[in-house]
C-alpha cells in the first residue's frame, strides 16, 4: 500500500484533541491576534477524543471554518471536578461544526482516561499530574472496559476507512450503525 501524504488524518486525545481541531482549521484567539488559522490542507479528517473544556475560547465562529469530516468521542463519565469539565464541554466542537460530516460517539461508562487506555493504570498522582517516573502497573481489562476499547477502535477504523480511503461501505455503516453500549449522533452538512 502506498502512502498518500495529501490525505492525512489527525487524531488527538484531551488537549491533543484541541490540536487536531486546530490543524483542521479551528481559529485560535491569542492576546495579540484573533482568529489565527493553523490549518494543514493535507488533513482530510479528524478524530477528536475527549476534547478539553475550552471555556476560554472557541465559539461557533471559531469552529465555522472546519469543513472536513470529524469523529468526536466522549463518555458518560468523561467529566472532571478539577477542571469543571462536563459532557457539554466535550460536545462543544461537535455541536458547533457545520458544513461537514460529523459524528459523536458517547460511550456508556467511558471516562477521560478510557480514550488513552490508561483507565487500568495504577499510578501515583502528585499536584494534579501523573508521575511518569514510576512504571505503570497494569491490571487486566474487565469485560465492560474491553467493550469500550473495542467501540473506540471499531469507530475509529471505520471513520478512517470512510473519509481517508473513500469506502462507501464504511460511510454507509457510519450513517446507520446502532452500537450496543453507546449512542452515536450524526451531523449533517447544514450551514
Amino acid at each position: 500500500m502506498s502512502t498518500d501524504l495529501s490525505r492525512i488524518g489527525v487524531a488527538g486525545h484531551s488537549y491533543g484533541a484541541h490540536t487536531a481541531l486546530t490543524l483542521s482549521c479551528l481559529l485560535v484567539n491569542y492576546p495579540e491576534q484573533n482568529a489565527v488559522s493553523a490549518r494543514d490542507p493535507r488533513v482530510k479528517a479528524a478524530l477528536v477524543l475527549s476534547a478539553p473544556t475550552m471555556e476560554w475560547s472557541p465559539t461557533e465562529k471559531e469552529f465555522a471554518p472546519i469543513t472536513i469530516p470529524t469523529m468526536h468521542m466522549s463518555g458518560t463519565r468523561d467529566t472532571s471536578r478539577v477542571w469543571r469539565t462536563s459532557l457539554r464541554h466535550r460536545r462543544r466542537a461537535y455541536d458547533s461544526i457545520r458544513g461537514a460530516p460529523r459524528y459523536f460517539l458517547d460511550i456508556d461508562g467511558a471516562t477521560h482516561q478510557t480514550f488513552a487506555d490508561r483507565e487500568s493504570i495504577r499510578i501515583a498522582k502528585r499536584n494534579g499530574r501523573l508521575d511518569m517516573l514510576e512504571a505503570p502497573l497494569m491490571r487486566t481489562r474487565d469485560v465492560a472496559h474491553q467493550r469500550r476499547i473495542d467501540l473506540i477502535l471499531q469507530y475509529s477504523d471505520t471513520f478512517w476507512n470512510a473519509w481517508l480511503r473513500g469506502s462507501d461501505a464504511a460511510k454507509s455503516w457510519l450513517a446507520s450503525s446502532q452500537p450496543e453500549g453507546a449512542v452515536v449522533e450524526r451531523g449533517t452538512n447544514e450551514r
